[in-house]
């Protein structure tokens, strides 16, 4: 398709380059037969007034010789010669005293090519054997056709040159269209495929979890009967794992409704922190601004703070630093930790589904962050480097 469509542009534009030939050498063709018929207009009057001086009795050559001089000198005329039969009476000449004049010379006007202009020649009776031979000058035409050809050559370049910015820049929106085209289909094998695995993540977290509030009745029960141990314990704490794991793939599959209000950052961070120092037995300093108030859904956005803080404990985090700004219509939440960090490869997945550089965990924290994120609204990015932690910008509206 690129191919035929390079190809009609090039089509286009031999198709414009000829049709402005075609204009200019139709101008250039009509302005030099203008100015030509002007000249044998003009000769032809020069005739007229010679025949009337040669056909006067009291007509002298000196007055036949000032006409010439006048002509020659400040008219169109690169040189003049007053004939009676093949001898030349009186001449006048531009060219240093030279005539150039050829013997034989036929009575009609052709033009004759010098190294600075073209000259008209002609040659007309007057009767009485007598005839006025002389040379026109077209310097005025050379002049007027030299600048058509500068105007038509400056036309073509321009145009050639607008043609192929344009062409460059049609060429670039073609690929944009292309790429645009090529990532609506990925776009939509990626949500074909997304369906199938929500509805898959459905289907297996329900058969899951009826089991999994089995087990922990029935851990329950037995504890109230033969107490707690490291077993029931770890019993305990798998179980709790794979209820999360269940309610990660619940939450991945089905959409996100929100219910917005003013929501105090800080009560919800102490909220997620105590829960994770029980759930992971560490201690965790979060530095955040007591008084800042977010619009948000506070159950989606706890998710959100959960999963970033249990990422940045999991990555050796000792802190983490919340700071929370209103610009314009927006928050901007930045999250920052002083983990591990991440690669710049592993960076530009850290927000796809199943992507993950730890041993134990599904990838599924982090893609429902942004999830989460994108239903209120706004967007998500990260920055970090190995060994300097993680920071997450996140900017959601404020109303």
């Amino acid at each position: 398709m690129a191919k035929r469509f390079g190809l009609l542009i090039f089509l286009v534009y031999i198709l414009f380059v000829s049709l402005v030939g075609f204009i200019f050498f139709r101008n250039y063709t009509s302005t030099r037969n203008a100015y030509l018929k002007i000249a044998r207009n003009y000769i032809s009057g020069i005739k007229q007034t010679f025949t009337v001086f040669s056909c006067h009795r009291d007509m002298k050559l000196e007055d036949i010789s000032r006409v010439i001089d006048k002509l020659t000198k400040e008219g169109e005329f690169d040189y003049l010669a007053y004939m009676i039969g093949d001898s030349v009476v009186y001449w006048q000449s531009k060219y240093d005293y030279f005539l150039p004049i050829e013997p034989g010379i036929s009575d009609s006007l052709r033009i004759v090519k010098t190294i600075d202009h073209d000259i008209l020649e002609f040659k007309v009776n007057l009767g009485r054997h007598s005839s006025l031979v002389g040379g026109y000058s077209l310097k005025f035409l050379d002049v007027i056709l030299k600048k058509q050809k500068r105007t038509g050559l400056t036309l073509v370049f321009f145009s050639t040159l607008i043609f192929l910015i344009a062409l460059v820049g049609i060429l670039k929106f073609h690929e944009r269209i292309v790429r645009m085209e090529a990532r609506i289909k990925e776009e939509e094998a990626e949500k074909k495929r997304f369906q199938e695995l929500s509805s898959f993540s459905s289907l297996i977290a329900h058969e899951i979890k009826n089991p999994l509030n089995t087990i922990h009745l029935a851990l329950q029960m037995i504890e109230s009967k033969c107490g707690r141990d490291r077993f029931t314990e770890m019993i305990r704490n798998e179980t709790k794992r794979l209820i999360s794991i269940v309610n990660d793939f619940r939450n991945v599959s089905r959409p996100i409704k929100l219910k917005l209000a003013n929501c105090k950052l800080s009560e919800l961070i102490n909220k997620v922190v105590s829960g994770l120092q029980a759930e992971l037995a560490r201690n965790i300093s979060v530095k955040v601004d007591e008084g800042t108030d977010v619009f948000c859904d506070p159950h989606w956005m706890e998710q959100v703070l959960y999963n970033i803080f249990k990422n940045a404990i999991e990555a050796n985090a000792t802190e983490i630093k919340v700071d929370v700004k209103k610009r314009g219509h927006s928050f901007i939440l930045e999250i920052s930790d002083n983990g591990s960090g991440m690669s710049e490869e592993a960076l530009t997945h850290i927000f796809d589904m199943f992507y993950t550089t730890k041993t134990r965990g599904l990838g599924l924290g982090l893609y429902l962050v942004k999830k989460i994120v994108e239903a209120h609204g706004g967007e998500i990015d990260v920055k970090g480097n190995p060994g300097n932690g993680l920071k997450f910008t996140i900017r959601i509206p404020s109303t």
